[in-house]
């Protein structure tokens, strides 16, 4: 079947997926995986907000949502190709099951691909409903690689004159399938790590902060199953007193004043200002491309400032500002 539609379509297919695992990497590492808060559309349609009419009707919407083309762009680019993808995969099922008569036609493969393909469309769906909750957005990752995976097996398959049996040696079979695990946890952890944000936890190499050995909490750091509701995007310091990222929980437009700054935490303690002199500005794309809060440095009594309910604890802090 070298050279066949069959054939075709699997690497069509392979290489697709490995766009499509490439442009989600992008969405994530853009803070664009809630670009769009809706699913499978984009503020209530099939394309992301674009002018000032889309933006408008969007922000009626989801009042408390940022809209930010930009970031909606790229989560429905992605969306887009791995739609087809999946169009893909149903084709060459369709394909695989019309031929099944052939010889050397396969059937397991595509049909379990299709399976795959559908599973993958509802984990991208909860993905965003569920707030980007890490081990959705991790077993998202997985089978992505799992697709891919397959996917290139099918074609290497179908490739008759590569495809053939020979004797392997018991040994490398066994140091193979340790070698698969090994690289399956390490696939795991890197996802584990990036969808809780932690990449920079340990910002030395090959120590971390400066130890070998420094102290770790598994018991907290494996939980599977996390809280309902949580927003996940930026991550969640639940050791933290408070944390501000201007990255996340704005909704109001560039250059307006700041009258609360919304904690990331669990401990509700948004910062505020009720007094319109006071206030900082917000700005969508300051630094480095970042949104920034920008406060005057005015004397007093004109002077941007936020306020903070009263934080207390029991241990030393580290306060961290950038």
């Amino acid at each position: 079947m070298k050279g066949s539609f069959f054939s075709k379509i699997c690497l069509t297919s392979v290489l697709l997926a490995l766009v499509v695992i490439v442009l989600g990497a992008y969405v994530r590492l853009s803070d664009a995986g809630l670009g769009c808060p809706d699913w499978p559309g984009c503020y209530g349609q099939f394309s992301a907000p674009d002018n000032m009419e889309e933006i408008t009707r969007a922000e009626l919407l989801y009042p408390h949502k940022a809209v930010e083309s930009d970031k909606a762009w790229k989560e429905m680019l992605h969306r887009y190709l791995a739609s087809t993808l999946g169009l893909l995969i149903v084709t060459m099922a369709f394909v695989a099951w019309k031929n099944r008569n052939f010889i050397d036609q396969q059937l397991l493969l595509p049909t379990i691909l299709v399976a795959l393909v559908i599973f993958q469309g509802m984990l991208g769906m909860w993905t965003v409903t569920h707030l980007l909750k890490p081990t959705i957005v991790t077993l998202h990752l997985l089978t992505g690689l799992l697709t891919l995976s397959l996917l290139f097996w099918c074609y290497l398959k179908s490739q008759t004159i590569l495809w053939y049996r020979q004797p392997i040696n018991k040994s490398l079979r066994t140091w193979s399938r340790l070698a698969l695990i090994i690289l399956a946890i390490q696939l795991f952890l890197g996802g584990w790590t990036s969808t809780h944000y932690v990449a920079l936890y340990c910002p030395d190499f090959p120590t971390c902060q400066g130890q070998w050995m420094p102290e770790m909490n598994f018991r907290d750091a494996f939980v599977l199953i996390q809280q309902s509701g949580v927003n996940y995007e930026g991550g969640v310091l639940s050791e933290a007193a408070i944390a501000l990222d201007a990255r996340f929980g704005f909704s109001q437009a560039n250059g307006s004043a700041v009258s609360t700054w919304e904690d990331r935490t669990n401990n509700n303690k948004d910062a505020s200002q009720a007094t319109a002199a006071n206030q900082p500005s917000y700005t969508s794309n300051g630094l480095n491309g970042s949104p920034v809060v920008t406060f005057d440095g005015a004397n007093t009594p004109n002077q941007d400032f936020l306020e903070v309910a009263s934080i207390t604890v029991n241990q030393p802090i580290t306060v961290i500002t950038i």
